[in-house]
């Protein structure tokens, strides 16, 4: 997904700073995972945050208190491209 329409997607929430932020969470996230937003297709069918916080803490890059917070927001992140733009 290229970055210009990553920052649209991301000027729609302006007016909501906890959608705001999870946002930004999850693009943190996977960014620091080395993954794209197109990499999480496989996962679209089985969204759950527990999965992720799984996969997550297996990294290692994370401290434990960021884990779920970081496993929701990608949870969030999937949810908003599938159901709100059917783009993965």
């Amino acid at each position: 997904m290229d970055k210009e329409y990553l920052n649209k997607c991301r000027d729609r929430m302006i007016d909501h700073p906890d959608l705001l932020y999870l946002f930004d969470l999850a693009i943190d996230t996977i960014d620091k995972l080395g993954i794209t937003i197109d990499d999480l297709k496989q996962c679209k069918s089985d969204n759950r945050w527990k999965k992720y916080a799984h996969v997550i803490e297996l990294t290692n890059l994370f401290d434990k208190g960021s884990i779920p917070p970081r496993a929701g927001a990608v949870e969030f992140l999937v949810d908003y491209f599938h159901v709100y733009h059917y783009d993965i």
